[in-house]
């Protein structure tokens, strides 16, 4: 639904340097660790992982600022609702496109999935 707002958005599931399009909202994992507290020795099985994701959100033109700061809200909005915490939302500069560029940092918990794919890399590095 929210993308119909937006149909020239590209969204990446991981880093880039250079997008191809604006607008456009990248978003990858940074970091993947074990939660010690619930590791299963005795199986060697890991039941949940502290995550940190990053979010790059750039946008061009005119209004770019305020497009920037609509598609921040909508990917902060999601990331919470998903039970991540914002750690840091920074504005960065980016002259080599005259883009207005916002980055965001997550962190939280997840749950190793049911199922045949029951590893946490897979969940986290889709």
């Amino acid at each position: 639904e929210y993308l119909t707002d937006y149909p020239d958005l590209k969204v990446y599931g991981e880093y880039v340097e250079f997008p191809e399009s604006f607008p456009c909202v990248s978003l990858w994992c940074t970091d993947n660790y074990s939660h010690l507290a619930s590791r299963q020795l005795a199986s060697n099985t890991e039941r949940y992982a502290n995550v940190m994701f990053s979010a790059e959100v750039y946008a061009t033109g005119q209004g770019r600022k305020a497009l920037a700061k609509t598609l921040a809200n909508r990917t902060d909005e999601l990331m919470r609702d998903m039970g991540f915490t914002r750690n840091a939302m920074m504005v960065l500069p980016n002259v080599d496109r005259n883009a207005f560029r916002i980055t965001l940092r997550y962190t939280g918990l997840v749950a190793a999935p049911v199922g045949e794919d029951n590893e946490l890399i897979s969940l986290v590095y889709r």
